[in-house]
């Protein structure tokens, strides 16, 4: 007697089986991939803000231990306002471009200098957080990357024009594109001159975190809930990466966010006894 031959193939159903528990396995797996893929990322921000601090500690090292300073001048001044200063954020110098340091004069006063640094990151993509977009080092001369680094990402190029016997002051969208994804502290002239700087406090450069920092709620007011991470953040509202003055960087959570860039912003205005004017108000 013969007997039927038996089919070896898969039937509906085992097929959809075996569908369902692969679908559950890469369910369960992905959100741990992701969040593996993310801590990756805020570890290699950690480590440009690490590589960008390494190029202002040598920076300073030719500069009297003055970092770049983006002080902004007296608008009532009847000067014209310094034409190298385009943002308080300005990190272009690190890489090597036309830029001011300033001097004292006999007189006491300080008057900019206009200076050429020397390149001190070997690689212009630390200043790209790889959780953004941001893309230096795409213009098609080298020479010309500095132009992606003078403000950040969500800020402006500084614009000055005479009215009404002072210059009044705006910002306008810089050519080429900002590409850069990190605030700095410039507008303070930060300086390792300055005694009793409280580490802890000081923070030089942070994640762009597409806020305003320079507005009357937040100098004035104290007021910290305009500096809360958003979408728009580099890291979202997880939280993001801060190099504070002796060097070391650190992941902030986004519920201290707030507090700890506040509490930079008034250890500087402490330490060197300046305050940015009103009239520089809601400038990115």
């Amino acid at each position: 007697m013969r007997l039927p031959r038996r089919n070896t193939g898969f039937t509906l159903i085992e097929m959809l089986i075996v569908l369902g528990i692969i679908m559950t396995l890469a369910a369960t797996a992905l959100p741990a991939i992701m969040q593996s893929l993310r801590s990756a990322r805020e570890v290699n921000c950690r480590s440009n803000l690490k590589q960008i601090g390494t190029g202002l500690f040598s920076y300073i090292l030719n500069w009297d231990r003055n970092f770049i300073s983006n002080r902004p001048p007296d608008l009532f001044a009847q000067r014209t306002p310094d034409p190298v200063l385009m943002s308080f954020d300005d990190l272009s110098p690190l890489w090597g471009v036309p830029s001011v340091r300033r001097e004292r004069t006999t007189g006491g006063k300080f008057v900019y200098e206009t200076i050429v640094t020397d390149s001190y990151v070997k690689d212009v993509r630390v200043f790209n957080c790889p959780s953004t977009r941001d893309r230096a080092g795409t213009l098609p001369k080298r020479e010309d990357w500095w132009k992606e680094l003078i403000c950040k990402r969500s800020g402006g190029k500084l614009k000055f024009t005479w009215s009404s016997n002072q210059y009044k002051v705006s910002s306008e969208t810089p050519t080429p594109p900002s590409q850069m994804s990190y605030e700095y502290c410039g507008e303070f002239a930060p300086s390792m001159q300055y005694t009793g700087i409280n580490t802890t406090r000081a923070w030089l450069v942070h994640d762009e975190d597409a806020n305003a920092e320079n507005t009357n709620d937040i100098l004035t007011l104290g007021k910290e809930e305009g500096l809360r991470l958003t979408n728009k953040s580099n890291h979202g509202k997880r939280g993001a990466n801060m190099l504070f003055v002796e060097g070391h960087v650190e992941w902030v959570e986004a519920l201290r966010w707030p507090k700890r860039v506040v509490n930079g912003i008034r250890e500087w205005e402490g330490i060197t006894t300046w305050k940015l004017a009103s009239s520089y108000y809601t400038i990115p």
